[in-house]
C-alpha cells in the first residue's frame, strides 16, 4: 500500500507486514526475505507523477541459499546438456551413417550399371558478383534429366579450359536409377573436344605465330594424348607466370613438352604427318 498524498508505504505478503516506510515521494528499493530468498520491490516515480512498482528475486547476492541454488542449477544444466548432447550425437550418427551407406550403395550401383551419355551444359551468371552455376541436361530412355552445379565463385572451367554454353560432356548414368549420375567434365564429347582443341591451337598460334606445320598438326593432339585436358590447359596458359595461374603456366607447359609421354606422342604424330607429306 502506498498513500498518494502522505507517501506512507507498507509492504506485506500473505497478511504479514514485511516493511513500513513513511513519506515516500521518490524512487526507492526495498529488500526483504521471503523464506530464504532475497526479494526486491522497486518504487519508481514517473516523470509526470504517479508511481510504478516492480518485484524481483535477487539470485546474484552470495547468500547460502543462492549458492546452493546455483550449484543445483549447474548440475541440472550439465545433466540436460549431456542428455541432449547424447541424443543429438545418436541422431547425427544414425543420419550420417544412413547417408554414407546410401551414397556408397549409389556409387556401387553407378560403377556397376553406369553407361555414358552426352550432356549439354549452360553457364549461368546471377547478379553482378561472381556467382556462376553450371546447368546441364542429359537424356536417357526418352526422359530428360536437368541438374545444376553451383554456386561457383569463379567462371567455371574444366582443368584450365573455360567452359562455354553448348559444350557437351559425358555423363555416367545408372541404368537402374537414371537420376543417379556423375558429370564427367574430363570427358568432352567428340564435337566439343574438337572445338576445345581448335581454341587451344588458336591460342598457341597467337603466342607463337612462327610455328611450323608439324607443330600446328601435332602439338595439341599430342598434349591431349599425353595429359588429357590438363595438357591442353598447359598450352592454353603457356604465357602466364605461376603467380597468375598456379596450376597451368609457362613452367607447366615446359614440363609438358619435356615429358616422355608427350615426346613419344609428338614423335609418332610427326612421323605420321611426314609420311603424308606435311613439312
Amino acid at each position: 500500500m502506498h498513500g498518494p498524498d502522505s507517501g506512507n508505504l507498507m509492504i506485506y505478503c500473505d497478511n504479514k507486514v514485511m516493511q513500513v516506510d513513511f513519506k515516500v515521494h521518490d524512487s526507492r528499493d526495498y529488500t526483504f526475505f521471503i523464506d530464504e530468498e532475497i526479494c526486491i520491490i522497486k518504487v519508481e516515480k514517473g516523470k509526470h507523477g504517479g508511481y510504478a512498482y516492480s518485484f524481483k528475486i535477487d539470485n546474484k547476492t552470495a547468500t547460502d541459499f543462492n549458492k546452493k541454488k546455483k550449484k543445483t542449477e549447474r548440475k541440472w544444466t550439465r545433466q540436460s546438456i549431456l542428455t541432449l548432447g547424447g541424443g543429438v550425437l545418436v541422431f547425427l550418427s544414425l543420419f550420417f551413417g544412413t547417408l554414407t551407406f546410401q551414397r556408397s550403395r549409389l556409387a556401387k550401383s553407378l560403377d556397376k550399371n553406369g553407361i555414358e551419355v552426352p550432356a549439354r551444359i549452360t553457364i549461368t551468371q546471377r547478379g553482378t558478383f561472381n556467382n556462376y552455376s553450371i546447368e546441364y541436361l542429359y537424356r536417357y530412355q526418352g526422359a530428360n534429366f536437368r541438374n545444376e552445379i553451383g554456386p561457383l565463385k569463379k567462371a567455371p572451367m574444366t582443368a584450365g579450359i573455360p567452359l562455354k554454353k553448348g559444350y557437351e560432356f559425358m555423363v555416367l548414368v545408372d541404368t537402374l536409377h537414371p537420376d543417379n549420375h556423375e558429370l564427367l567434365l574430363d570427358k568432352p564429347e567428340q564435337g566439343t573436344l574438337g572445338e576445345i582443341m581448335n581454341m587451344v591451337l588458336e591460342k598457341h598460334l597467337e603466342i607463337n605465330p612462327n610455328a611450323n606445320e608439324v607443330e600446328k598438326y601435332c602439338l595439341v593432339p599430342s598434349a591431349y594424348q599425353a595429359e588429357g585436358l590438363d595438357g591442353l590447359s598447359d598450352i592454353y596458359h603457356q604465357s602466364k607466370p605461376e603467380d597468375v595461374s598456379p596450376d597451368y603456366n609457362t613452367d607447366s607447359f615446359l614440363r609438358l613438352i619435356r615429358d616422355t609421354p608427350f615426346i613419344q606422342a609428338f614423335e609418332a604424330c610427326k612421323q605420321e604427318k611426314l609420311e603424308l607429306g606435311v613439312d
